[in-house]
């Protein structure tokens, strides 16, 4: 419990900035570490209620968010890949409107 209240203080000290502009990587991995904390609990829910399928998919979807969060922390300019990959993806998502 005190690894988790850690965490989640680490990643909610300061509020994200508004403006994508200022948005870098250590932002985005503070955004990982959250969704980390989420998936961890959904995955020991799963894990209790005996669903080994959604528990495997929660371990995995939970390594990569923290790969992509350590990307974030550790490669300068990985905030902008970021954002230009969602507008290529978005683009995509769209086409059939």
């Amino acid at each position: 419990m005190r690894v988790r209240r850690s965490a989640r203080t680490l990643a909610t000290s300061r509020p994200l900035p508004r403006d994508e502009e200022q948005v870098t990587g250590e932002h985005f991995a503070r955004l990982a570490l959250l969704r980390l904390l989420f998936l961890q609990r959904e995955m020991r829910r799963a894990v209790r209620m005996r669903q080994r399928e959604a528990a495997a998919l929660l371990a995995r979807t939970a390594i990569e968010t923290c790969i992509l969060g350590l990307w974030c922390v550790l490669i300068p300019g990985a905030a902008d890949r970021l954002r230009a990959s969602e507008y290529k993806t978005s683009a995509a998502m769209l086409t059939f409107l």
